[in-house]
């Protein structure tokens, strides 16, 4: 390859990083916005999770900028050698912020999935066990990335100039391999406690589908580590490392707005609502203010959901995984 076709074609890959980057961008602070909504006003239950969510998404919008501005120096850098110096305090500030992303990602996943598993002692112990290893493995990320000489990719001819560099690759893998099985563990529990739940069709059917887009995160981190892992030479050093800075960028993002979006069912079941591809949801109580009491004998009766309806079935879908309570509901439109 000539230098000016390995210029061009590196130039291209950083600028279609920046663009993956504010386009995720865009969409984690859309999923955010919408689940503050739904959190606070629809459901009205805006817990530690959600707070934790927050932060999240502020340091991985401050990480994206640091992206941003890492690539905008990398294409300066092709002509003039010089400001490729300048790129070590903004990739340790990428590495800092981006371990700090994913522990308070997880911290918040992790809070969610607590509040519905608290009585289970396995789940329970899982839950334990994904936040402990994530926040260790992403502190211990952080003290190689931000305050070593190591770097996300190097190649033979400079292995050895920095210790710190097999550590960091090793630490990067491990709090990769972390977070990938933690999300197979927390998608696993969801699914398999959904289909369990006592609940109609369509919030299963609803439920499950923001659940599984979740997934999209998981594999765009799997396919991260394949970039962090394969070996490279002065020739693919670059090439390599601009795959890994996008795929870098696409896990953030895909992992905040389809942990956001899988928040928003209420939202997303009363947009079907009005569109009437289901009907309101109703269920079947046993309480006082249930029941009528007469010469006749105590009759079950049936009762609308408060307020618009979505609140208390949100609140059944949490209580019927939770305490595995039966909820009759009408027949559901086709």
């Amino acid at each position: 390859m000539s230098a000016a076709n390995f210029i061009k074609d590196t130039m291209n890959g950083l600028k279609e990083a920046q663009h993956i980057t504010v386009a995720f961008v865009v969409i984690v602070v859309i999923s955010l916005a919408l689940r503050i909504w739904v959190r606070t006003r629809m459901i009205k239950q805006f817990g530690w999770d959600d707070w934790t969510m927050v932060l999240a998404c502020v340091l991985y919008v401050t990480h994206s900028g640091v992206g941003y501005t890492i690539c905008e120096m990398g294409i300066k850098s092709l002509t003039n050698p010089k400001i490729a110096a300048q790129l070590v305090p903004y990739t340790r500030a990428s590495a800092a912020l981006y371990s700090f992303v994913m522990i308070f990602l997880k911290i918040s996943v992790a809070l969610f999935f607590y509040k519905i598993f608290s009585h289970r002692p396995v789940q329970r112990i899982v839950i334990w066990i994904v936040a402990i290893l994530t926040i260790l493995s992403g502190l211990a990320y952080f003290g190689v990335g931000a305050f070593t000489c190591a770097s996300a990719k190097t190649y033979k001819a400079i292995t050895g100039k920095c210790k710190a560099q097999i550590p960091h690759e090793i630490i990067f893998a491990v709090f990769s391999c972390i977070n990938i099985a933690g999300d197979i563990a927390f998608a696993g529990m969801a699914v398999v406690a959904l289909m369990k739940a006592k609940l109609p069709a369509i919030t299963k059917f609803t439920a499950s589908l923001l659940i599984l887009f979740g997934f999209f995160g998981g594999i765009a981190t799997i396919i991260r580590l394949y970039w962090t892992l394969k070996p490279v030479t002065g020739l693919t050093y670059y090439s390599v490392s601009v795959n890994l800075g996008r795929w870098v960028a696409i896990e953030l993002g895909a992992s905040l707005a389809a942990t956001n979006f899988g928040t928003i069912r209420p939202l997303f079941h009363m947009i079907l609502e009005k569109l009437r591809l289901i009907s309101t949801v109703r269920e079947t109580t046993y309480g006082t203010a249930g029941n009528v009491s007469g010469r006749h004998g105590t009759q079950r009766g049936t009762q609308n959901r408060p307020g618009t309806g979505l609140e208390a079935d949100e609140i059944a879908l949490v209580t019927n995984i939770k305490r595995e309570v039966t909820v009759d509901v009408d027949e559901e439109k086709a």
